[in-house]
């Protein structure tokens, strides 16, 4: 076995690094659903994080009160269409609506439930999240809906 790996150092390591990456053991399938959700959540995530101290800034320096509307960049929805590719929306998009984090969730956008697989267990994150928000492991904080909902009403992805 060493006389494997070292002969396998000896090569170029971009060939090697690629060699023993290929030779791990692969995740399981749940494993990698749980991945590309936690994706998409950090995803949403990143983009509020981007958005919310841009709304705040224009909120602070106009008159709100008078404003009809913020331009496109400064709203929520519009600008989930600003700051992601086609591509990203799509890949959101399918995992938040495969999310199954509670039967409310589940219930779907439109008139019929998106997710029928809904998890036993939540994950270690919404746990927590659950717990610090409010206490208890009852109220779902789970974002997958919401990010739907206004996504959708705003044109910027299409839930069939």
């Amino acid at each position: 076995m060493n006389d494997i790996v070292s002969r396998v150092n000896e090569l170029p390591s971009e060939l090697s690094d690629l060699i023993m990456f290929m030779a791990r053991p692969r995740l399981s399938t749940a494993i990698q659903k749980e991945i590309h959700l936690e994706a998409a959540l950090i995803l949403c995530e990143q983009h509020y994080n981007w958005w919310y101290p841009k709304m705040c800034r224009y909120w602070h320096l106009n008159d709100i009160e008078t404003t009809r509307e913020f331009p496109d960049i400064h709203n929520y929805g519009k600008s989930i269409g600003i700051y992601f590719t086609k591509d990203e929306l799509i890949f959101i998009a399918a995992q938040l609506l495969k999310c199954g984090c509670c039967k409310r969730h589940s219930q779907g956008i439109l008139a019929t439930p998106h997710c029928h697989n809904i998890r036993p267990h939540q994950s270690h994150r919404a746990t927590r999240q659950m717990k610090n928000y409010y206490g208890n492991n009852t109220t779902c904080t789970c974002p997958c809906r919401h990010f739907l909902r206004v996504a959708a009403h705003h044109n910027v992805i299409k839930i069939s």
